[in-house]
């Protein structure tokens, strides 16, 4: 009997996971802020300990519901909701500062190989999403709505991308609460 065949987006985590070539860029990242931040107050409060849960995780909600929000928006009634939509953009962009700082603290304390990997390409997917949502608000701002439109819905793809690899990460490679 062959071998069950995995859906594509399992596919690409297995592949991430036995990429050995990501480790050279992400053994010294995660090093260099393992050495930065250390194991003091300000790794306790990335990593959420003193909320009984981990800070990353309740802080991703924010920006990605913004981005969703703004591109639900441009949908439904681009012409009436351009200004609040490049709001939501603003708001997905400033709140996902926070998120990336306490997920780059977490992320840094991983062992190196699959997890760690998928993590550095997790962070990257959604530091992309970001940057094309700063490139959406800064064209929602010159008036040119329906390009930002598009771009923010390509920012939604890696955000959902992204999100994706980040669940993976803390559902398959995090210690079980059962």
């Amino acid at each position: 009997m062959p071998a069950p065949t995995l859906p594509p987006l399992e596919r690409t985590d297995a592949k991430l996971r036995e990429l050995g070539a990501l480790d050279v860029a992400a053994n010294p990242l995660a090093h260099a802020l393992e050495t930065t931040l250390g194991r003091g107050k300000a790794r306790q409060v990335l990593s959420g300990s003193w909320l009984g849960h981990p800070l990353h995780a309740a802080l991703v909600g924010l920006p990605i519901g913004s981005f969703i929000g703004a591109t639900v928006l441009d949908i439904t009634s681009p012409k009436a909701s351009e200004r609040a939509a490049r709001r939501l953009v603003g708001l997905g962009i400033v709140s996902a500062l926070p998120a990336v700082l306490a997920g780059l603290s977490d992320w840094s304390t991983m062992e190196a190989g699959p997890a760690r990997r998928v993590g550095l390409v997790h962070a990257a997917t959604m530091d992309v999403a970001t940057v094309l949502g700063l490139k959406s608000w800064r064209m929602r701002g010159r008036g040119h709505h329906v390009g930002a439109a598009a771009v923010s819905a390509l920012s939604l793809g890696f955000v959902g991308f992204g999100a994706w690899l980040g669940g993976q990460l803390a559902y398959d490679d995090s210690p079980s609460i059962a």
